[in-house]
């Protein structure tokens, strides 16, 4: 999933106001909800751009063309905390729910910001550059302006670079640079963007919705080839050389768990993906509960009849990206919503940016614009197209997934600014929760070989959570991890415990949203069935989940009620 982009989707609750938040006279929550959204978007002009096609619309000024703050220090979330506090008591309904879930928001950044220097900006799996790159091969064009505006983030790349190599050196002065094998994945992959034919590649093969002649469209393109010389290829140089400054000094090499304040920010991080206040035992819990259950279910379901059916081909007999969505559309209002149509287009993801292990990911649409949804597919992806996997991954990344989901929070009027809020543990738990809908929609595949397969991938969410957490928080070894997993019958080989591990180690967080996220959604799908017995429907329960918007997982449960009692 593209992280530096915010999940922004239509409103139309408020009139316009002034574009920045007044100190001297108190206006209306909506009103200051609309400051503060014009506040945010004029702060980031990636957010805005990829959010807004009329951003004048909205009385919002284009500031500075550039890729932001690394630090994204900008916002002062303290103050805002004071004055959304001064509305608290003079709020009833909606406007309390979305209070909440803004109180809970900047609760959560205040806090986070109690532990400077501590994140990995070059995270193989969620490197800054990475992220650069892919805003940039992403990046919207609606006229010919905005090709103007392209190279001038290109030509501000610098600058950020510039800030990212201050960051890492004050990360090594603090002990907390990434281990030296991490280094050397990072620079692995910023060597790919080292050369400008992934970015000019990329934009001579944009078509546009604006004329355009083809002797302009080749000047643009020596333009963006200039400005990557210029600015981005010598801010990427920058940063590999600080890299390579301070690999060795590193003291992370076995886990966070060793490092000062290690283990309560891997437990802070981890809350604030999630929107929790659960401490990592509670957490511990719910996975080693998921764990059990899978297990038991396969050790009494398995047999060799069935070992054999598992280990046969299992295909869904659709044997391409759109027939699975097809198949999709068809077959998700059995237990969802039915939305009105939804235009969507599939079309393949830049190959220069591009993971084999990756199939696919979803494009969120602008918040004001009508344009089709997209899906980015990868061509050369290692899963076959027929396969269990490429359904469940693309139900995820569409219906009754992300594309959903965007789709539906787009109906509610709500507050601009209650979409800029963006809990990965939410977004990710719930499309991972709709994959269990995809092993039971899937086609040509026998029930019982999908209830064991969906067991598995239950037990492996599980015992990935718990070697997350015992790497980081109880400082497990390689040995340990390989124990963990034999404990529940998953007997690994030590070069896939190798693996494991280390993945665990270069991203600490990258499955926690994902895993842990599902856990919290099942544990609340199991309170609502218990409450409401006979009463309760899936549809009805999944229907709740959506009705919010993306919300801190402390507080779905009860907008979650509140939206079943309706």
């Amino acid at each position: 999933m593209k992280k530096i982009l915010l999940l922004l989707i239509s409103v139309f609750l408020i009139v316009g106001c002034s574009s920045q938040p007044q100190e001297n006279k108190k206006v209306s929550f909506h009103q200051y909800l609309r400051q503060i959204f014009i506040e945010d978007m004029e702060n980031d002009y990636l957010t805005m751009h990829s959010s807004l096609i009329h951003p004048e619309k909205y009385d919002i000024k284009v500031k500075k063309i550039s890729f932001g703050n690394i630090d994204d220090k900008n916002i002062d979330y303290k103050k805002r905390l004071k004055t959304l506090e001064s509305y608290k008591d003079s709020l009833s309904g909606s406007d309390k729910t979305y209070y909440k879930i803004l109180h809970r928001t900047y609760e959560d950044q205040v806090k986070m910001d109690e532990y400077e220097y501590m994140d990995n900006i070059c995270d193989p799996n969620n490197s800054f550059t990475e992220n650069m790159a892919t805003s940039l091969l992403e990046f919207r064009f609606d006229n010919e302006n905005d090709i103007k505006n392209y190279i001038k983030l290109i030509e501000s790349g610098i600058d950020y670079c510039k800030q990212a190599v201050a960051y890492l050196k004050k990360q090594s002065e603090e002990g907390y640079f990434m281990s030296s094998r991490v280094s050397s994945e990072y620079l692995q992959s910023l060597n790919k963007l080292m050369t400008s034919s992934w970015l000019v590649s990329s934009f001579n093969k944009r078509t546009f919705s604006f004329s355009l002649s083809d002797e302009k469209k080749e000047k643009y393109g020596e333009d963006v080839k200039k400005a990557y010389e210029k600015s981005l290829y010598p801010g990427f140089k920058l940063v590999k050389e600080a890299v390579l400054k301070y690999k060795n000094t590193s003291k992370n090499a076995s886990g966070l768990s060793e490092l000062k304040n290690g283990k309560s920010y891997f437990e802070a991080r981890v809350q604030s993906i999630l929107g929790v206040d659960d401490s990592l035992s509670k957490m511990k819990e719910k996975a080693i509960a998921l764990a059990k259950q899978s297990s038991d279910y396969i050790q009494s379901h398995l047999n060799a009849e069935l070992y054999y059916k598992i280990t046969a081909s299992n295909s869904t007999g659709l044997r391409t990206y759109r027939s699975v969505i097809q198949d999709l559309v068809q077959r998700y209002q059995e237990d969802f919503e039915k939305l009105d149509h939804i235009n969507y287009e599939i079309s393949a993801m830049d190959q220069s940016n591009a993971s084999s292990s990756t199939l696919a990911y979803y494009v969120n649409p602008t918040l004001d614009g009508k344009e089709t949804n997209i899906i980015r597919v990868n061509e050369n992806s290692t899963q076959s197209k027929d396969s269990l996997d490429a359904y469940s991954t693309l139900a995820h990344e569409s219906i009754p997934g992300h594309m959903y989901q965007f789709n539906y929070a787009r109906m509610l009027k709500r507050p601009e600014i209650l979409y800029t809020v963006s809990y990965l543990g939410y977004a990710e738990g719930y499309a991972t929760y709709v994959q269990d809908y995809a092993y039971k929609y899937a086609p040509h595949i026998d029930s019982d070989v999908k209830d064991i397969l969906l067991a598995e991938q239950h037990l492996q969410y599980a015992l990935v959570i718990l070697s997350m957490i015992g790497i980081h928080n109880d400082s497990y070894s390689k040995t340990d991890v390989k124990r963990l997993w034999s404990d529940y019958q998953m007997n690994l080989s030590f070069t896939e415990v190798s693996s494991l591990y280390n993945q665990m180690l270069d991203s600490p967080f990258m499955m926690c949203p994902y895993y842990l996220g599902y856990m919290y959604i099942k544990d609340i799908q199991k309170n609502m069935k218990s409450k409401l017995g006979d009463k309760y429907t899936n549809k009805a329960f999944n229907k709740a989940l959506v009705a919010n918007g993306n919300v801190p997982i402390a507080l779905l449960e009860s907008t979650v009620i509140d939206s079943m009692k309706k």
